[in-house]
């Protein structure tokens, strides 16, 4: 059984991804209440294949009833357990209450609770290494430095300091098609030609639940994307000590999901997208 990713406890609890008061609201449907099945995730192989995988996730009839084992007790009750809290507050008064301003403490409540979620996600997909093809010599080398980079990231994020300077966050309030307990996760592995072994993560993770549209990325790319789009000015970047929604600007998660996922195929050239998709409603 895996340590605590935290604080490498070993023993480890289980763990929901969306937080209870989620539930508040947007309860479950009685066809998800009554359904339990496993989690999958979809991928490229080598070949440009499509093909589907096991994932951590369990219990996910219900989209916001998510459970995974990755993280201790203590830091699940604690720490954890307060950026929860802090996520609800500013939830309400951004989402649905609906206020404009959006202050230095809701961008960082923002922030921590964005890459939380996201730290847990990165370890529900423990093949990341799939991505480095098996052709090259050092492929275990490689691996195993990968994981030691997400180990590290995993240990300074405990009780909810250092986020990585890499990472830009944006947010926006979501329009049409609501889209529940639903997230896509991208990650990308690059390597430096003259030495392999110095690597660097290019992650992009996409949260979709309810009226709440949020992205972490450090991915340039997709940054751009997003400063520079026009048609999504509804999305703003969590940069300011105090910004505002601009009035009535909203954004449609289906839409910015899959411009994202379209900008990355046209750009990177040569590798195969991972992409993974969770059940919605």
């Amino acid at each position: 059984m895996a340590n605590c990713i935290f604080c490498n406890n070993k023993k480890i609890s289980k763990e929901h991804l969306w937080g209870a008061w989620w539930q508040d609201y947007y309860p479950a449907s009685e066809k998800d209440l009554l359904t339990r099945d496993g989690h999958t995730i979809t991928a490229r192989n080598s070949n440009n294949d499509i093909i589907s995988e096991k994932g951590l996730f369990s219990n996910v009839g219900d989209p916001l009833a998510k459970t995974t084992k990755v993280v201790c007790q203590n830091c699940n009750n604690t720490w954890m357990s307060a950026i929860e809290e802090d996520m609800k507050k500013t939830f309400h008064k951004l989402f649905i209450n609906e206020e404009d301003i959006i202050s230095s403490d809701d961008i960082l409540r923002l922030k921590k609770w964005m890459y939380l979620k996201f730290c847990l996600i990165d370890r529900a997909y423990s093949k990341q290494n799939s991505l480095v093809s098996s052709s090259l010599s050092n492929s275990k080398e490689i691996k195993e430095q990968i994981n030691l980079i997400r180990k590290e990231n995993w240990k300074g994020f405990l009780n909810g300091i250092n986020l990585p300077n890499e990472f830009r966050f944006f947010i926006a309030r979501a329009t049409g098609e609501l889209k529940i307990g639903s997230f896509n996760y991208i990650p990308l592995i690059m390597l430096e030609k003259d030495n392999l072994l110095n690597i660097k993560l290019i992650d992009t993770c996409m949260f979709f639940n309810g009226h709440f549209l949020g992205i972490l990325t450090s991915n340039d790319i997709v940054i751009k994307f997003l400063n520079n789009n026009e048609k999504f000015k509804g999305l703003l970047p969590l940069v300011n000590d105090t910004i505002k929604f601009i009035t009535n600007k909203k954004v449609s998660a289906r839409e910015l999901e899959d411009s994202i996922l379209c900008e990355l195929e046209k750009n990177i050239i040569g590798r195969k997208l991972r992409r993974n998709f969770s059940k919605s409603i």
